[in-house]
Formats: C-alpha cells, sequence, structure tokens
C-alpha cells in the first residue's frame, strides 16, 4: 500500500472530539438551542406560567440528561453555555443567590454519570495529574472547617463550595485531553460565547441605571447600589457631568461579564487567524478579534482591557520563533489595525461617559489608576500572611460571604488576600503550586509542540492562563465563573498532555540509552 494511502486511512482518534468539527455541527447546534431554551424557561416562561411548574420540571430534565448522557463532549457544551449565557441571568432575574446552585447540581450530574458508568463497565478512571498538588490544596481547604473563625455549618459549606465548586472540571479535561481538536473546540467555544455576551453589552450600554435595573432584582441591587451593594453600584458617572452610566454585565453576574469572555477568548481568535489547513480560519480569527474587542470595550472595565493586553502580549510572545516571525509580525500588525480601526469607530459613536472611562488607561494616566483602584490592597498581603497565617475562616470573604452573613472585612479585593483570608498562608502557598505548575506545563507544551497548528493552538491556551494570572493582581479570578471553571478544565486537558509528553521523553530516553553503552562498549 502507498504511503499517501496510510496517511488518509481513518483512525480511532479521527472520530473524537473536534476532530471532524464540520461533521459535528449538528450536535453543537443542538446543544445551543437546547440551552437556549433552558434559558428561556427559566426566565421569560416562568413569568407567564408560574415559576413552581416550570423551572423544577425542567431543571430535573436537564440533570437527568446529564447523568445519563454517556457524550462527555456535548456534556461539556452544556456547561459552557449555561455557565457563559444561563447562569448570570437566572441568578439575577430571580434575584437570589441560590439560583447558582443548579450549576454545580448541573456539573456534579455529569461527574455523577461517568463515575456510574465507569463502575458499572469495570473501567478505571484515568489518572489525575498535579495529585501532590491538587492533596495539599484539596487539604488545606477541608482542615479550614475545624478553623475557629468559620462561622457554622453554612460557613464550611459556602467555603468548600467557593473553592473547589468547579474542580471536577479537572477530570473532564483529562478525559477529553487526547481526543484530537479539542483545543480548537475550546476556542470555537469561548468565541460562541462571546456573541451573546457582546450582544448584551452592547444593549446594556444604551440603558440608563433605572432601565437596567428593571431587568430583575439582582440588576437593581447592583445597578442602582441596593442592599448589600449600597455603597458600590455597578455605574460610573459621565464626564463632565452628575449623570450615572451603566457598565454593563452582558450575561454574566456582574459588570464585566462580557469583558472577561472577550479576553478569554481573544487569544483563540489570534490563533484561528495564524492557523493552517482549515478554510475558515480567515473569517473566524478576524470576526473572533472583532467581536472580542467589542466585549472588552462595551464592558467599561479597565481591569477587563489590562488583562487583555496582557493576553494579546503573551501570546506573540510565546508564539515568537525564527521559523514564524514574519507571520506573527504580519498578524500583530493585523491584530492592532483591526482593533485601531474598531476603536476609532466606537470612540466616535459612543457616550462621552465611555470615551472619559478608558482614557484613564492612557499612558500618563495607568500608573495613577492601577495605583488609586488596586494598589491598595496588594500592599497589605504581606501584612495580612504575617497576622492571619491560618485564616479568618472560611466563608468570610467572597461569593461565600453572603450566604453566612458573616464577612470578616479584611480586604479580598485581589487573589492573595481572598486566599489568605480564607485558608490561611499555607492555602495561598498549595493553591499557587497548583496554578504555577499548571502555567508552566502550558508554556513547556507551547513552546515542544512540533505541529505548526496545534502549537500555535498551545500558545492561545498558555496565554489565557498567564492572563487570569495578572488578574490575581486586581481581583479574584477562582470566583468568577467565567475564569474559574476554565483554569480548572485547562488544568486537566494540560496536565494530561504534558504527562504524556514526559511519557514520551522517558520512553524514548530509555530507547536511547542501550545503543548509547553499545556503542561505548564495542568502541
Amino acid at each position: 500500500m502507498s504511503r499517501p494511502a496510510i496517511v488518509r486511512r481513518p483512525t480511532r482518534a479521527s472520530t473524537a472530539l473536534g476532530a471532524d468539527f464540520g461533521r459535528r455541527r449538528t450536535e453543537v447546534l443542538l446543544a445551543f438551542v437546547t440551552m437556549a431554551v433552558l434559558l428561556a424557561a427559566l426566565t421569560v416562561v416562568p413569568n407567564r406560567l408560574g415559576v413552581g411548574v416550570i423551572v423544577p420540571t425542567v431543571g430535573i430534565l436537564v440533570v437527568l440528561a446529564a447523568f445519563l448522557n454517556p457524550r462527555i463532549d456535548i456534556s461539556l457544551y452544556g456547561i459552557a453555555i449555561y455557565l457563559g449565557c444561563a447562569d448570570g441571568p437566572v441568578k439575577l432575574i430571580s434575584g437570589t443567590d441560590k439560583a447558582t446552585l443548579f450549576r454545580d447540581v448541573l456539573l456534579f450530574a455529569v461527574v455523577g454519570g461517568v463515575l456510574a458508568r465507569g463502575i458499572l463497565e469495570d473501567r478505571r478512571l484515568p489518572r489525575i495529574p498535579y495529585r501532590w498538588p491538587l492533596v495539599a490544596f484539596v487539604t488545606v481547604v477541608a482542615v479550614q472547617a475545624l478553623n475557629p473563625g468559620t462561622p457554622s455549618l453554612t460557613g464550611v459549606v459556602a467555603g468548600w463550595r467557593q473553592q473547589l465548586e468547579f474542580a471536577p472540571l479537572l477530570l473532564l479535561g483529562v478525559m477529553v485531553a487526547d481526543r484530537r481538536g479539542t483545543l480548537r473546540t475550546i476556542g470555537i467555544v469561548l468565541l460562541a460565547l462571546t456573541v451573546p455576551n457582546m450582544i448584551a453589552a452592547v444593549i446594556q450600554n444604551t440603558l440608563t441605571p433605572e432601565q437596567f435595573g428593571s431587568w430583575g432584582p439582582g440588576y437593581a441591587d447592583r445597578v442602582l447600589g441596593r442592599g448589600a451593594f449600597a455603597n458600590t453600584p455597578r455605574t460610573f458617572y459621565e464626564g463632565g457631568g452628575d449623570v450615572d452610566r451603566v457598565r454593563p454585565f452582558g450575561l454574566g453576574a456582574d459588570s464585566g461579564g462580557a469583558g472577561i469572555l472577550g479576553w478569554l477568548g481573544l487569544p483563540f481568535a489570534l490563533a484561528f487567524a495564524l492557523s493552517k489547513g482549515w478554510q475558515p480560519k480567515l473569517w473566524l480569527g478576524a470576526g473572533g478579534v472583532l467581536v472580542c474587542a467589542t466585549a472588552i470595550l462595551t464592558s467599561q472595565s479597565r481591569g477587563v482591557i489590562l488583562t487583555s493586553l496582557v493576553a494579546v502580549l503573551a501570546f506573540f510572545a510565546l508564539r515568537a520563533k525564527s521559523r514564524n516571525a514574519i507571520s506573527t509580525t504580519f498578524a500583530l500588525g493585523g491584530a492592532a489595525m483591526l482593533i485601531f480601526v474598531f476603536v476609532t469607530v466606537f470612540t466616535a459613536n459612543s457616550s462621552t461617559a465611555a470615551v472619559a472611562r478608558l482614557q484613564t488607561l492612557a499612558p500618563g494616566q495607568a500608573a495613577a489608576t492601577i495605583s488609586s483602584n488596586r494598589g491598595s490592597s496588594l500592599t497589605i498581603v504581606g501584612d495580612y500572611a504575617v497576622s492571619y497565617p491560618l485564616g479568618v475562616g472560611l466563608g468570610r470573604a467572597g461569593p461565600g460571604s453572603g450566604a453566612v452573613g458573616r464577612p470578616s472585612g479584611l480586604n479580598a479585593e485581589n487573589e492573595f488576600n481572598f486566599l489568605i483570608g480564607e485558608i490561611g498562608l499555607i492555602g495561598l502557598l498549595a493553591f499557587a503550586w497548583l496554578w504555577g505548575a499548571v502555567v508552566l506545563d502550558a508554556v513547556r507544551l507551547a513552546r515542544r509542540e512540533p505541529d505548526e497548528t496545534r502549537r500555535t493552538l498551545w500558545c492561545a491556551l498558555a496565554a489565557t492562563l498567564i492572563a487570569t494570572t495578572a488578574v490575581w493582581f486586581q481581583a479574584s479570578p477562582t470566583n468568577s465563573s467565567a475564569s474559574a471553571p476554565v483554569f480548572w478544565l485547562f488544568a486537566g486537558v494540560v496536565g494530561q498532555q504534558a504527562f504524556a509528553l514526559r511519557a514520551a521523553q522517558r520512553a524514548a530516553a530509555a530507547l536511547h540509552a542501550p545503543s548509547q553503552e553499545r556503542r561505548t562498549f564495542t568502541g
């Protein structure tokens, strides 16, 4: 048989997740339509037919389907769509944080189905990567239940939840890591989720606070500054006047939600624009850049814009090599031109408030802006590490504090302060160990991948992780329903691929070692 015939022969791997995305268009479309119907059933329909009947019925059917579905890829599509498009509106329209429990039930239904099928079919679970840092982190979180500062059992549950809520995605990431096309599918899903969030952010950008608050009780509390948000309304003053302007949420649960998805997907949009051998790469890359730029700018979040710059710089820095320096340069110039044209149109058609807020990131003002907004929280990290080495108790900062009702009062505006307060200095070090291992392995995979297309996608994934790491200094990415699940899923994918790379290197070294000894002996 000729070599071309062997090359064209299909393999089992070619039928896995993303091997031929075109052949899976129907499944992806059905997943998106299903979640759109679910969103309508949980928001619009209950207002007409009754919450007590529609919501429980739909919820039970979805959870049952998630448990029984043997296709992990379809389950991951559903989880991604719910977290990216439905979780925020369900929470804010219903006006209760308890609505977010559905995402946990959905996620654990998927993982429970995986475990149940493994037991029934007598299959071994895949190897879990990063076992030692993961065990250290989980142990510290579990032991914090004994901290005298933890208010009650409610505090224990709330604290465990906000630390470990998305950890099961690591297992699902491991199970899809070896499937061909996984990286490309991840990028496409991120960009697809950014589109409706961008549209929602554009609409919200034109509303007054009162109009936006009419969307639901949760929106009203945050935008109008009521209840727990009395001193922190999600608005800003229009330049030169005293008119409040909205900071859009997109389809997220708080301001900047669309922008977060924007910088998460931006490196993948650049990767698609640079990929070879795939026909839709140009329109997907260029369109993805514009969609992400729109989501980022309309989010009215200076932190989101700074993180986006880190993501872009990290992507091009990882991809820059002598063999692709020319294409990287052209891509960087093309992306800059697209963004420049868009920003020009955006500023020409936007309110003076939006432009004035973004002007605080100009070179002469950026340092002062960052220092005034986040600098003070960073200066007390060392003091917290000395004063609270064992933490102040679970569920007393972040989203969990709302369930307990006994916030610690400590500054938790960055990841360092948040983790020290919740799980102490040892917990911070354990999680930093896990996080650092994932980021370093992603960079290593990006630098060592021989295939140019896959290497570009690995650069996008690593750049996303690096940008998320930069968020540690201005917010807590482990509390975001966008960045937190992305990290845990990426940890599974990266860990499995890094393990396979090390195993291949050990096998190659073992095969090479005897020949070296033989040459030495015979010589």
